[in-house]
C-alpha cells in the first residue's frame, strides 16, 4: 500500500511541474494589442522568433531560428497579409526555398538544392 501511494504522489509531483513549465512557455498573443517587435522564446530561453506588429496585426518582417540560432525563415507581412519573397534555409545555412506571395496567397515556389541551383519552379493559381 505504501508502494501506490508514493508511486501516486511522484505522478502528481510530475503532472504539477509538467504544467508548470508549458505555463512557463504558454503564449497569450491573441489577448495582447501588440504593437511593434515582438521576440519569441521557449525551452529555457532559446530564441525561436521575432515578429513585427502594428494594432495587434502582423505587419513587417518575421524570422523564425533553428535551434542552433541560425536563421530558419525569413517573411514580410502586410496587415496580417504574407507578401513578397519568404526565404526558408537548412541548419547549415543554405537557401532551401523561396515561396513568393501575393495578397495572403503563394503565387510560386522553387526549390534549390545545396549547391544553390534551381531544382523545381512552381506556379500556383
Amino acid at each position: 500500500m505504501l508502494r501506490f501511494l508514493k508511486a501516486i504522489v511522484i505522478v502528481i509531483v510530475l503532472v504539477a511541474a509538467a504544467g508548470f513549465f508549458l505555463m512557463l512557455n504558454f503564449r497569450t498573443e491573441k489577448s495582447q494589442m501588440m504593437d511593434g517587435e515582438r521576440e519569441e522564446h521557449f525551452f529555457f530561453n532559446k530564441k525561436v522568433g521575432e515578429r513585427y506588429y502594428r494594432a495587434g496585426v502582423l505587419d513587417g518582417v518575421t524570422k523564425t531560428f533553428h535551434a542552433d540560432g541560425k536563421l530558419k525563415s525569413e517573411f514580410q507581412f502586410v496587415k496580417g497579409l504574407r507578401e513578397g519573397t519568404a526565404r526558408h534555409y537548412t541548419p547549415e545555412g543554405n537557401l532551401k526555398y523561396e515561396d513568393v506571395y501575393a495578397a495572403g496567397k503563394k503565387v510560386n515556389r522553387k526549390e534549390y538544392d545545396d549547391a544553390g541551383n534551381v531544382v523545381s519552379d512552381k506556379t500556383f493559381k
